[in-house]
């Protein structure tokens, strides 16, 4: 048999292989944060898991760059609107009956 038929197992299956190893690193991060802490904001304190905190900030900063990435593409929709209305324009005074 030749060397090019015979894939080894970690070529063969390397995608497989690195989300196998991302999976267990995630449940790992789980299981090690999963004591419960105390988190005071404020006016009030409570006790939750920090996995769970975590969690919560992160979510909470995807919003947050949802938003702004929303706010980004809206204020670029409208320069785009713009600019078309003033290309219609000078296309439409620059033009001549020939």
């Amino acid at each position: 048999m030749s060397q090019q038929q015979e894939e080894s197992f970690i070529i063969k299956y390397k995608k497989e292989l690195g989300i196998g190893l991302i999976a267990i690193l995630m449940l790992l991060f789980i299981v090690w944060n999963a004591k419960p802490v105390e988190f005071s904001l404020v006016f009030f304190t409570i006790q939750i898991s920090k996995i769970f905190l975590i969690a919560l900030f992160f979510v909470l900063g995807m919003i947050t760059v949802w938003i702004r990435f929303r706010a980004s593409n809206k204020e670029k929709d409208k320069r785009i609107k713009e600019l078309e209305e003033k290309l219609k324009k000078a296309e439409s005074g620059s033009t001549t009956v020939a």
